[in-house]
């Protein structure tokens, strides 16, 4: 990845994903760690320095989502519910993708007063396992803005990864910055920490 990378035995093939997307974004010449430290209120990735953080998470547990839901009023196998899944329309993918979003993206922004150490919080939703043709970047921006008005919080930037394309959030409406492609990234648990 670089010599500017500092890889911790926690890090998340997500997180390393993060650090790829953002290194000349947000990181540049920094050195960066990767993997969180929770005994000090760190983020899943952040500069050595502290002025800049990043939160990671992905809206990929749709299945799992499903199986939660689901799994209250029937008894039924996860791979059942993935079938059930695979079988929905697209606006119905949508919907559930969108109620997944919001979860996710509610309890990150929660968590923003946990990271007081970095001067800088940002956020990334790394949205890379399945085709997301049917998500609109608008509905999505107005999630994020309904939620850090209602938690009066917000991050100083939100980026989101999805379709090989990386977004970030201005005045509330996402701006494509770049295509990227993840799946030729290697994960090289050698230089871990």
């Amino acid at each position: 990845m670089s010599d500017n990378l500092i890889l911790k035995k926690n890090a998340k093939i997500e997180e390393c994903k993060a650090y790829y997307l953002l290194k000349d974004i947000l990181f540049f010449d920094k050195i960066v760690v990767v993997g969180d430290d929770i005994s000090k209120n760190l983020p899943d990735v952040y500069t050595k320095d502290l002025s800049i953080g990043v939160e990671v998470t992905s809206c990929e547990h749709i299945s799992q989502f499903l199986v939660e839901n689901y799994n209250k009023t029937n008894n039924k196998t996860a791979q059942f519910i993935i079938d059930e899944y695979e079988k929905l329309s697209l606006k119905d993918k949508n919907l559930l993708f969108m109620e997944e979003f919001e979860k996710v993206l509610e309890k990150k922004i929660k968590k923003i007063p946990n990271y007081k150490s970095c001067e800088s919080l940002n956020l990334i939703i790394v949205s890379d396992n399945e085709n997301k043709n049917y998500l609109r970047r608008d509905s999505l921006a107005e999630i994020y803005e309904n939620l850090s008005k209602k938690h009066n919080k917000k991050y100083n930037n939100l980026f989101l990864y999805y379709n090989d394309t990386l977004y970030v959030e201005i005045n509330y409406t996402f701006v494509k910055l770049k295509k990227v492609k993840l799946d030729k990234l290697k994960f090289d648990k050698s230089r871990c920490l």
